[in-house]
């Protein structure tokens, strides 16, 4: 007996801590959804923003992978064109996250606040009934993180483009311009006067109620033909004590017409609530602040796609429309994977890059934060906590860089040589991109195309360049490939040497592809002090048979891999990297 009576005890403790437990979690959520979304969190923000030092950002997405080819040595613009534009525009946003970090009450300390937007257009403008595509692995990989659908689906805030709300705003005020100009009139035929005069007392009826702030008087259904009757006797009948618009069930309501600019201005204020979450968007742009993400690429891409406009085509006009909107971005993969923070650092997902920053050499400066415990909670893969530790990653790898300084050096341009680079995955020779101006051209003079049989395997093509050491071999289809040598020195005696078969064919990298002339690293980051070049990794020889798909591995699904651990990095296989030690 009393052994049954301390595990019932222990039973009820343990489910008495998991609900406590639980419960603290959910109370450290700041989630927003349209119940809290109002005029006031608004301007709380705003107020915030523009007082800030910067803002971290976060996105959770219904799916990441449109089916394309990714190459190790596509050009920057194939890698946008080819494959991060048609996931893109294919895919939305589910969650964004935003922590703001501002100066606090003490000199040289920050504050912080961070908040989790579900966001969701739902039907709330008719004519932007939006499809999207889902992909199961990253449904199920939001499931199991709790994500909550629900909320989702009936709370999310509605959205609407910046680009397009400038055109829809312009439609709708022209439409108040010309709302009381009606068409010349049509003579009224005997077998409707009836209708017209039921339709005439119902709103009569209607009028001499007092009550300025009644409901719409919805009126019965009706053919077209009707309805162009009803619009003309109505003005003629009660000129502009009323006026009428059409609901979604296209039944007309009427409504007591207060004054012309109040209708007007009800109507405005309608629009600016569609407009929605694009608002805080907005916010961030206009503020010109710094901007933090982790592994950004695709969180930037995606909302700029949903929340400002369609991403352009080109990958230089991407460029241009980013700058622009975000002047300021850094990205913490970037700043984690160059420089002197890389030689502390082996695996720069999200959650392992925080862990090694919380520990020597390292140290994140302490927030007077109002929401400490949302640093403990582990909420990882929710926009709000993610972009929340993204923040203090940042400040963690200044704080070292800072350290690294003299005193007599300039502290608060410690982090303008990462200034907007943005991570690139799976690329090689090129470890990020320059939103503010010229990309890397890595001299791939070492790199050949090569087309052979379909039956050739991995081991052909070492085969085929064993006279010239070590390979990396990247696969573009069944028949078809890329092949780099290590020793590039070597280079200059491949097509001699080799390009006599009729079995296979070789064509040096810069002539397939017509393309660009070889320039260095981006001069400020090659001119900035806290850059060496001396720990180039080796590269190690690939014997193993290709994937049967050339898209990746079955993880490459999940989001970026910002808590997933991550293959070892190859960005310095090649001596043009050396100057990303």
């Amino acid at each position: 007996m009393l052994k049954r009576l301390s595990r019932e005890l222990y039973r009820f403790l343990r489910q008495s801590n998991n609900y406590l437990s639980r419960r603290k979690k959910e109370k450290i959520k700041m989630d927003v959804t349209k119940r809290n979304f109002d005029e006031g969190l608004l301007n709380q923000i705003r107020e915030e923003v523009d007082s800030c030092s910067f803002v971290s950002f976060d996105c959770e997405f219904s799916g990441i992978h449109a089916e394309s080819n990714v190459c190790s040595l596509d050009s920057l613009s194939e890698r946008y064109e080819k494959t991060i534009r048609p996931s893109i525009t294919q895919f939305i946003v589910f969650q964004f996250g935003l922590s703001i970090f501002s100066p606090g009450s003490i000199s040289g300390t920050l504050k912080n606040r961070s908040y989790n937007f579900h966001v969701w257009q739902g039907s709330s403008v008719p004519s932007m009934d939006v499809r999207f595509l889902c992909q199961s692995s990253s449904i199920d990989f939001l499931a199991g993180q709790n994500f909550d659908f629900n909320k989702l689906f009936k709370e999310g805030i509605s959205y609407i483009r910046l680009s397009d709300a400038s055109r829809l705003k312009q439609n709708l005020i022209e439409k108040q311009n010309t709302k009381l100009d009606y068409p010349s009139s049509i003579a009224i035929p005997e077998q409707q006067e009836d209708f017209l005069k039921d339709i005439h007392q119902r709103i009569q009826k209607y009028i001499s109620d007092d009550k300025e702030e009644e409901a719409p008087l919805e009126l019965p259904s009706c053919n077209g033909f009707q309805r162009k009757l009803i619009y003309q006797t109505v003005r003629e009948t009660f000129g502009q004590e009323v006026y009428l618009e059409t609901n979604k069930k296209r039944l007309l309501l009427v409504n007591k017409l207060r004054s012309r600019e109040k209708n007007q201005q009800l109507e405005l204020e309608e629009f600016d609530k569609i407009l929605g979450f694009s608002k805080i968007v907005r916010i961030i742009s206009e503020s010109k602040k710094p901007l933090v993400g982790h592994n950004m690429m695709l969180d930037l891409c995606f909302t700029i796609n949903q929340f400002v406009a369609p991403l352009p085509e080109t990958y230089e006009e991407f460029k241009t429309l980013a700058h622009k909107m975000f002047p300021e971005v850094y990205d913490t993969k970037v700043m984690a994977n160059i420089g002197p923070v890389k030689e502390h650092v082996l695996n720069s997902t999200l959650e392992d890059l925080v862990a090694k920053l919380k520990e020597s050499p390292f140290k994140i400066p302490k927030l007077e934060s109002k929401d400490d415990a949302y640093a403990e909670s582990g909420l990882y893969h929710e926009a709000g906590f993610d972009a929340y530790i993204t923040g203090l990653c940042f400040l963690g790898m200044k704080d070292y860089l800072i350290r690294q300084m003299s005193s007599s050096e300039d502290k608060s341009k410690i982090v303008l040589p990462y200034s907007n680079k943005i991570a690139v995955m799976r690329i090689n020779d090129v470890p990020y991109l320059n939103l503010d101006g010229d990309d890397i051209f890595p001299d791939r003079s070492h790199v050949f195309y090569v087309t052979f049989p379909s039956l050739w395997k991995t081991t052909d093509l070492n085969s085929l360049f064993s006279s010239f050491g070590n390979v990396q071999i990247s696969w573009l289809s069944d028949t078809s490939a890329y092949v780099s040598l290590y020793q590039k020195n070597l280079a200059g005696s491949v097509m001699d040497s080799l390009n006599c078969s009729s079995v296979y064919s070789l064509t040096p990298y810069d002539k397939h592809k017509n393309g660009n002339v070889p320039s260095s690293i981006t001069p400020l980051l090659e001119k900035s002090d806290i850059f060496n070049t001396s720990n180039l990794s080796s590269p190690t020889n690939n014997t193993k048979k290709r994937a049967v798909s050339p898209n990746g591995t079955p993880d490459a699904s999940l989001k970026r891999s910002k808590s997933k651990p991550e293959a070892p990095s190859t960005l310095n296989i090649f001596p043009e990297s050396s100057t990303w030690d």
